[in-house]
């Protein structure tokens, strides 16, 4: 994946956590991944594999096609964010 993908995949994570009344801390430890990789994740800054990826959705209660996308059609100008 590309950056720009990862930062919109990330924004649509974080978005969803905070709807749903998630804490980051609260998402890592269910996730089993540290406060700072799930951070990094939620601004696009890290690259990660895509079994982690629907790892946090399932957490976040999304589902990762959806995440996907998303993502893919507001990178390709088919949607706003």
């Amino acid at each position: 994946m590309d950056n720009e993908l990862h930062v919109l995949i990330g924004k649509q994570i974080s978005y969803y956590r905070y709807m749903r009344g998630l804490e980051q801390i609260d998402v890592a430890k269910q996730a089993h991944i540290s406060l700072k990789r799930l951070k990094r994740i939620e601004r696009g800054e890290t690259d990660y594999p895509l079994m982690l990826l629907i790892v946090l959705c399932s957490v976040i209660q999304r589902d990762w096609h959806m995440i996907l996308t998303t993502a893919e059609m507001i990178r390709c100008g088919y949607l706003e964010m």
